[in-house]
């Protein structure tokens, strides 16, 4: 970038630069967000298979205990 006198071109470059820093900042942020909701999307998927699982072994085990079932 060419150097400038103009106090004015200085000053729009200086604050061009701490926008460039802070949009470096807050992409770096939004990466780190992306990861935390992927972490917590399959910790969900874990807990809700879990919880999925609990209803089949009831009924599971309805079915194969004796005097289970409908047919009792």
């Amino acid at each position: 970038m060419p150097e400038t006198t103009d106090p004015y071109n200085r000053m729009v470059i200086y604050r061009l630069d701490q926008i460039d820093e802070a949009i470096a900042e807050l992409r770096a942020e939004v990466v780190g967000v992306r990861i935390d909701v992927a972490t917590l999307k399959v910790k969900a998927g874990i807990w809700g298979a879990a919880a999925g699982c609990i209803p089949a072994l009831v009924a599971g085990l309805a079915v194969f205990l004796p005097g289970g079932g409908a047919g009792a």
